[in-house]
C-alpha cells in the first residue's frame, strides 16, 4: 500500500483488524461489510491483487452465514472489475511494449474486455 497516504493507511489498518476480528468472533456480516469497504478501497487505489484478496474475504465471510444473493451480486461485480482491470493493464503495457506479437496479443484481449462490457465506441478506438 505504497501509494496510499498515511490517513488513509492508518484506517485501512484499523478496517483490517476490526474485520478480522469481527471474522473471527463469528460476526460474519460486519466482517464481510469492512471486507467489501476494503476491496473498493484498493480498487480506488490501483491495488487489483489486494482488490481481489479483499473479495474473497468478503465471499467467504458471506459464505458462512449463507448470503447467497449478495454472493452472486458481488461475484458479479468482481468480473466486470476484473474485465475493467485486465482492459487497463493491457492498455499501460501497450504504451510500453515494442514487442508487436505482446501487443497483438493485448489488443485483442482489450477488445474482447470492452465487447464483454458492452463499451462498443471505446471498442472501435
Amino acid at each position: 500500500m505504497d501509494q496510499i497516504s498515511d490517513i488513509d493507511e492508518e484506517r485501512i489498518n484499523s478496517i483490517i483488524e476490526e474485520a478480522e476480528v469481527n471474522y473471527k468472533t463469528g460476526r460474519f456480516e460486519d466482517a464481510a461489510k469492512n471486507f467489501e469497504y476494503l476491496s473498493g478501497k484498493m480498487l480506488d487505489h490501483k491495488f487489483f491483487e489486494d482488490m481481489i484478496y479483499f473479495t474473497y474475504r468478503s465471499l467467504t465471510a458471506r459464505k458462512r452465514i449463507n448470503d447467497i444473493p449478495t454472493i452472486v451480486k458481488n461475484l458479479q461485480t468482481l468480473g466486470l472489475n476484473v474485465l475493467k482491470i485486465s482492459t487497463y493493464l493491457a492498455s499501460e503495457y501497450l504504451n510500453k511494449t515494442l514487442v508487436y506479437e505482446e501487443k497483438t496479443e493485448l489488443l485483442w484481449v482489450a477488445q474482447k474486455n470492452l465487447e464483454l462490457l458492452g463499451e462498443n465506441e471505446q471498442r472501435k478506438q
